[in-house]
C-alpha cells in the first residue's frame, strides 16, 4: 500500500495568480497585444484577438498577438495546465 499526494497550484497562489498584458492602439486603428504566455497548441493567438476585439469594438483581422520574445513582451510564468483561459483571459479582457 502507498500514499501519494500531489499539490495542484492554484490561481491565488503567487506567480501563478497573475498574468501580464499590454496593449497598444495604433494611430491607423490597429491593435497590438502583448502577452507574456506561450502557445503550445491551446490556439491562445486566436482566443487572445478575439477577446481584444470583443472588448475594444475592432475587427479580429486589426488584431495582432505577439507572445514569447522577452524583448517587447512583459515577463510572465508562462503557460501551463489549464491557467491560460481564466488567468490570461482576465488580464486580456480587464486590459482592453
Amino acid at each position: 500500500m502507498g500514499i501519494s499526494l500531489y499539490i495542484e497550484p492554484q490561481t491565488p497562489m503567487s506567480v501563478y495568480g497573475a498574468e501580464p498584458c499590454h496593449i497598444r492602439v495604433q494611430p491607423n486603428g490597429t491593435v497590438d497585444v502583448y502577452i507574456g504566455s506561450g502557445s503550445h497548441g491551446q490556439g491562445l493567438e486566436t482566443t487572445t484577438a478575439q477577446l481584444v476585439a470583443e472588448h475594444l469594438g475592432v475587427d479580429f483581422d486589426d488584431v495582432a498577438v505577439h507572445q514569447g520574445d522577452t524583448a517587447e513582451t512583459p515577463y510572465a510564468f508562462g503557460t501551463g495546465g489549464s491557467r491560460s483561459g481564466p488567468v490570461l483571459g482576465a488580464a486580456i479582457r480587464q486590459t482592453a
